[in-house]
């Protein structure tokens, strides 16, 4: 799980380093402007990249995922799939999830369950026994940090077709706003949410 954070890190870095390589080329005229009959910027992969970037999907669990509407949909399944998994693993153990469980992930992966849930220390036993779910849970959330970061790209595509200087600010403001740390899992009844935290 260690690998995901920099492999974040390292697109956010990239993206970082063309948005301040955009900005230099624009300073000399900064009312440049992409209109529709300018070609549009295009990106080419080698084939050592299309293999790296499949390696890459696999890891998120997100199979061969092309266009960010093919990621939110796996991520919508993996949420789904856990939710059974959760539900099915909580009731054969008679743990409620009334109130709601909330699970989070520390910096080293270990799960732990947030607030004072009566069972608290019942389900974190349970959860540290089931290395499976672990594994789920930690696919989750890096498939959910994948799909922030995928869309930020496709935020940024879109402002840049019409207008590659203020894409270049925008993307700016939104790298030095920060990224959630992490997110928490809640299951509240039959439902399983996703929380940045």
């Amino acid at each position: 799980m260690s690998a995901f954070p920099s492999i974040i890190g390292a697109a956010s870095s990239a993206i970082k380093g063309i948005s301040q390589t955009l900005q230099a080329a624009r300073g000399a005229n900064p009312t440049a402007r992409a209109t529709p009959a300018q070609p549009v910027d295009t990106l080419e992969i080698s084939a050592a990249g299309e293999a790296a970037a499949s390696a890459t999907a696999g890891l998120f669990g997100i199979g061969q995922a092309k266009s960010v509407e093919e990621v939110r949909s796996a991520h919508s399944q993996s949420i789904a799939a856990l939710q059974e998994q959760l539900q099915e693993l909580f009731r054969q153990n008679g743990i409620p999830t009334e109130p709601p469980v909330r699970i989070t992930t520390d910096a080293s992966g270990q799960l732990s369950v947030e607030g004072d849930h009566p069972q608290k220390e019942a389900i974190e036993k349970l959860l540290k026994s089931q290395p499976e779910l672990q594994r789920s849970i930690a696919q989750l959330q890096s498939q959910a940090q994948f799909l922030q970061a995928a869309e930020l790209a496709e935020q940024f595509q879109k402002r840049y077709a019409e207008d590659p200087v203020a894409a270049t600010q925008w993307l700016q403001q939104a790298q030095s706003s920060g990224q959630p740390a992490g997110h928490t899992l809640i299951l509240s009844g039959d439902q399983l949410t996703l929380k940045a935290s």
